[in-house]
């Protein structure tokens, strides 16, 4: 358990937040919480305004329940006034942790695409470098002893630095975070401070939420403008136009920083040679394959390479291990059915990615590209049909179907894609367990099919319930079921 202080202590650490301090009876916090529900006797309640709920009409609910002291943006008795409730609550769960960041290296990742897989790349170079790293990821996390399912990209304050102090505690000494748009505008990570962060890029995605492409990137700049220490270096792939922006700010604010890209002025220079990737000269071999990859790759060695470790050592780890990350390109054997990938491309960008490395071993065994995808409901409507676009001009085949409909219509959801083919797909299925079925059946053993949009997920949201559904497990029983029936 946390080492307890006192109400008056959290003030002290609140101070550059604090309105008015209110402190009529100190006591020894036990708890900091911001769900009434949750209050134990001498617990700070966080009354925070959310997007749909007030936390400010629960207040009296929570001082029944024994709560001790309030921190809110409104007047209370025995309170801490505070401008940013959301700030205010993340910094006071970061104290309540013992500042985890402080007793390891956070180091983090942000962009549209790539974060999962950088986590995984951090982790497995840590871990064969000596390191004893904990991650928090989309797929999973690992608190330096066990393996446990992730049910988001970046957790809740009191779940992020729950898990911050527990894995430094086992005995963590990196912790690696996915810095997500909603987290970083949220504030959920405080103002911990990260050693080094990474940013992949920016494409379509998150509209609804964040309004523009302006506001998008400016939730993404809050991880390296507010979150990295002052001693901390950005890694920054200035291919993308609003990373070499990014790149320009901060080396104007006499940060440190370090670039990666093919662009002629990056620290990290990334070049195709004879279809070989190479990084500042060195051939770079993996197990993972493909442009995206190569640029994932590079951020993280450029982030470890401002932590000291050496280059050619984590040239040698790549070279020799097997890196799989869950649901990202994850390859299966049809057999008789050709080969079969899953990939939890939900973006234009991410889909073009991954379809053109597809597109280029389909074209050498003379065979064909068939791609199963959707689109989320509930999400980002502008890139529907973008995304229906890329895929019509890519893929031999393609037949679209449902991602995760949540409470809107698949149907609906559909024809939003099909107005940016260029061509009409082989089907439009809602039944995604039908069309992966469809996919499996009309492949040959030369074939590749991509099932995209779900990647790791185990369930499929339908109606806002949650049921069973793993693309790797349907298509593995739809070979065997077509090769029962042969």
């Amino acid at each position: 358990m946390p080492e307890k202080v006192k109400f008056s202590q959290y003030a002290d650490f609140l101070e550059p937040l604090i309105i008015r301090k209110n402190i009529v009876n100190d006591f020894e916090v036990a708890l900091v919480v911001s769900n009434s529900a949750k209050v134990e006797k001498n617990s700070i309640f966080c009354a925070v305004k959310g997007v749909s709920v007030d936390g400010n009409t629960f207040v009296e609910d929570a001082l029944k329940r024994g709560a001790g002291g309030i921190i809110s943006t409104a007047e209370y008795d025995n309170a801490i006034q505070v401008c940013d409730d959301r700030l205010a609550y993340s910094e006071a769960m970061r104290f309540f942790y013992g500042e985890p960041d402080k007793r390891a290296s956070f180091l983090g990742v942000t962009g549209t695409n790539g974060k999962t897989t950088t986590v995984y790349l951090f982790f497995y170079l840590l871990r064969e470098l000596g390191r004893n790293p904990a991650f928090f990821s989309t797929v999973n996390n690992f608190d330096g002893r066990e393996f446990h399912d992730s049910d988001c990209t970046t957790p809740d304050a009191g779940v992020l630095f729950e898990f911050s102090d527990r894995a430094v505690n086992n005995g963590a000494d990196f912790l690696l975070f996915e810095c997500s748009s909603h987290a970083l505008s949220q504030k959920r990570m405080g103002k911990a401070a990260f050693t080094a962060a990474i940013f992949t890029n920016l494409t379509g995605d998150h509209i609804d939420y964040h309004g523009s492409m302006e506001n998008y990137f400016a939730a993404k700049k809050i991880l390296f403008i507010e979150n990295l220490a002052a001693d901390g270096t950005a890694v920054i792939n200035i291919d993308d136009a609003v990373g070499r922006e990014l790149a320009f700010e901060l080396k104007n604010a006499k940060r440190k920083v370090v670039t990666f890209g093919f662009a002629d002025d990056a620290d990290l220079k990334m070049q195709m040679i004879d279809n070989e990737f190479v990084l500042n000269g060195k051939k770079l071999k993996t197990s993972l394959f493909g442009r995206h990859n190569f640029y994932n790759i590079s951020g993280v060695l450029g982030a470890l390479l401002s932590l000291g470790f050496d280059f050619d050592r984590m040239l040698e780890i790549l070279r020799t291990g097997n890196i799989n990350v869950p649901g990202r390109l994850e390859k299966i054997d049809l057999g008789e059915h050709g080969t079969a990938f899953v990939d939890y491309a939900h973006t234009d960008d991410a889909l073009r990615n991954v379809l053109s490395i597809l597109k280029v071993e389909t074209e050498r065994r003379r065979s064909r590209l068939i791609c199963v995808f959707g689109c989320g409901g509930n999400r980002d409507k502008n890139k529907r049909p973008r995304m229906g676009r890329v895929v019509s001009e890519l893929a031999d085949e393609f037949i679209v179907t449902s991602d995760n409909p949540r409470d809107e219509e698949p149907q609906d959801i559909n024809n939003s894609i099909l107005e940016g083919c260029i061509r009409p797909p082989f089907a439009v299925m809602i039944d995604r367990y039908k069309a992966i079925a469809q996919a499996v059946a009309m492949a040959g053993k030369d074939d590749i099919i991509l099932v995209a949009g779900k990647g790791h997920e185990k369930e499929q949201i339908i109606k806002n319930v949650k049921y069973h559904f793993d693309d790797c497990e349907v298509l593995k029983e739809c070979a065997e079921k077509d090769g029962e029936n042969a």
